[in-house]
């Protein structure tokens, strides 16, 4: 008797998201509620520093740092959580029919969405911080002029929100696609060596100056291979998987 058919509606694949929302939206939050006073304060605390520019502010109070060190946390317990639930929960898995090529875009939408909301939130406090410095500061350097460029002429600011810069919106999208599969796929291995590789150099070359430049690029091919990689990893996989129920 041939096997059934594994599921191919939405309720395995909302059961499954259902299923890691449950495993590590709680660690999520909880970076998030971590980094964002933390943020706070030290950029305040800088503010109060008499003839510090908004550009100082930012430098001085390591509100950067703090991020790419969430970073680090989200994409790390997203990488645990799920090697966890794929051994813990192996049986619910079954259970839900789903193949392992949907499994792992499932898990990569999941994982991305949880990045692109750690984003998100220091997107919009950086915005907030920098009316704080406006209403703080002194005049002469709260111009709003000064405080509308702020996300042209600071680093981080920049990198994170790039404006009108297309190269580094490409390398964060593909940042984001990169670090969702690693972790999608690296519940199913045992070896860390490659994540960690990667977050190091993310957390290194995160902040690049205004333009195109070099290290946007090697970020630029290094996350493509990566993406490439998986895939076809993904797709080989799944030939095996036809091949061995045919």
């Amino acid at each position: 008797m041939k096997e059934e058919k594994k599921g191919k509606g939405m309720g395995p694949a909302l059961a499954l998201w259902a299923l890691l929302a449950r495993s590590s939206i709680y660690k999520i939050l909880a970076v998030l509620v971590l980094m964002v006073p933390a943020e706070v304060i030290l950029f305040c605390r800088n503010i109060k520093t008499e003839y510090h520019t908004l550009t100082t502010t930012v430098e001085s109070s390591h509100i950067s740092v703090v991020f790419l060190t969430a970073l680090g946390l989200v994409y790390f317990a997203l990488v645990w959580t799920e090697g966890q639930l794929d051994s813990r929960s192996g049986g619910t898995m079954l259970r839900l029919r789903l193949s392992g090529s949907r499994i792992f875009w499932i898990k990569t939408a999941y994982n991305t969405a949880c990045l692109v909301l750690l984003f998100a939130v220091q997107i919009w406090l950086c915005i907030w911080l920098v009316g704080v410095y406006g209403r703080e500061a002194e005049e002469v350097y709260a111009s709003p002029q000064r405080l509308f460029l702020a996300f042209y002429r600071i680093d981080f600011l920049h990198c994170l929100l790039p404006m009108a810069e297309a190269g580094k919106w490409v390398r964060n999208v593909l940042l984001l696609l990169s670090f969702g599969m690693e972790a999608a796929r690296r519940a199913e291995k045992t070896e860390y060596i490659q994540p960690i590789l990667l977050y190091v150099l993310t957390a290194n070359w995160f902040v690049s100056l205004l333009g195109g430049n070099v290290i946007d690029w090697i970020c630029i091919i290094l996350y493509t291979v990566l993406i490439v990689v998986n895939v076809r990893q993904v797709r080989e996989k799944e030939r095996e998987e036809v091949q061995s129920n045919a």
